[in-house]
């Protein structure tokens, strides 16, 4: 078969969804070699040379309606059998079979975290895209719930394939590597870690609130890595008050290759979002070796039970009490040892088989 991919995250500053979008290309080309992928990508550096792959580069921006006319021609003009589409939306006009996978759908119960733009053009186009698809794929049994409720979809239709983190993210033991990244971004010897994007979804002004609370009675400074997304001029103007200045270090973007050592460097990780389809950092820190601190809610809380501690993310209170909790060198150990066994069952191997397999359905 003839499988066209949508890679036009490949070449973005990325985050979350366009990290696993990397890894699952790359793997699916490297072990499948039944089949031929096309994959549909702006212009950049794609690091993939596979001779089943063939690369081929376009101009259809995100987020528009060209791409519901523009991606069906390149369809038809390369004899694609399926499309995956990996970026929410799949073309209306049929010429392909078709696979889209959701990361998730907060989009439409909390439209105050994203740009009025987006709100309106995802609420218009995945449902129908979800709708058109002959199968959906959802990351979590999380976001497979809310797409079977929100949509009315046949829960049949969809089903969970997991994530998992990349392969750079484990123990490192290089010390030297170590601190040269601790020197790149100024860390400090003892540190909590954030990692992700500022935007309000990630609740960093209730994770500030709860860290100035207990700032003085830790040894821990408060590490924030993450581009800036939308509405996240108010978090760089809280870490300069008086109260936070000189305890809260944001790195700005860390580079993909420095990101498992921030992790490794890390006494405790936290990840106090209000809603995730997944939550990847999640899964890379416990790949690493650190101790976890998430939500008790949508994903999270599926990932991360029994491996993590969890919290209520609308509870700067609750947020305290895990910092003051994860002090202790017995509690740390624990979490750190439940969380490295926890991310072993999320494997690449497993996900590609899942992958392939729903191509093979749908020859």
């Amino acid at each position: 078969m003839k499988i066209g991919i949508d890679g036009r995250s490949l070449t973005f500053q990325k985050t979350g969804i366009g990290n696993l979008n990397a890894n699952l290309i790359a793997k699916l080309i490297e072990k499948d070699r039944n089949n031929h992928y096309e994959l549909y990508a702006y212009p950049g550096d794609i690091k993939l040379d596979y001779e089943n792959l063939t690369v081929k580069y376009i101009d259809i921006p995100r987020h528009s309606f060209t791409e519901q006319i523009l991606f069906p021609v390149e369809f038809y003009k390369s004899g694609i059998d399926i499309f995956h589409a990996l970026l929410f939306t799949v073309p209306q006009l049929r010429v392909s079979r078709s696979i889209v996978t959701i990361y998730d759908i907060i989009f439409e119960f909390h439209p105050e975290y994203f740009v009025e733009k987006f709100v309106k053009f995802y609420r218009r186009w995945v449902p129908r895209g979800i709708r058109r698809a002959d199968r959906v794929v959802a990351i979590s049994e999380c976001t497979k719930n809310d797409i079977v409720t929100r949509y009315g979809v046949n829960p049949d239709k969809v089903r969970v394939i997991y994530c998992a983190a990349g392969d750079a993210f484990v123990p490192i033991t290089d010390q030297g590597r170590l601190e040269e990244v601790r020197v790149k971004y100024g860390l400090p010897e003892k540190f909590i870690l954030f990692v992700g994007s500022l935007e309000p979804r990630k609740n960093l002004m209730r994770l500030l609130e709860a860290y100035a609370a207990v700032k003085d009675r830790i040894p821990h400074k408060l590490v924030i890595s993450g581009k800036p997304g939308w509405y996240y001029r108010e978090f760089l103007e809280r870490i300069k008050e008086p109260e936070l200045a000189g305890h809260v270090h944001y790195t700005g973007y860390a580079d993909a290759d420095d990101l498992p050592c921030l992790y490794n460097l890390a006494e405790i990780f936290i990840y106090p979002s209000l809603y995730e389809g997944f939550g990847l950092p999640v899964l890379e820190a416990m790949s690493c070796g650190a101790p976890v601190i998430t939500s008790d809610t949508s994903s999270m809380k599926e990932i991360g039970e029994g491996a993590a501690l969890l919290v209520d993310p609308k509870s700067p209170e609750d947020i305290k009490n895990a910092l003051l909790k994860m002090q202790q060198e017995d509690t740390r150990r624990k979490f750190r040892e439940l969380g490295f066994k926890r991310a072993g069952r999320f494997s690449w191997d497993g996900i590609i088989r899942d992958y392939i397999s729903l191509y093979e359905d749908l020859r």
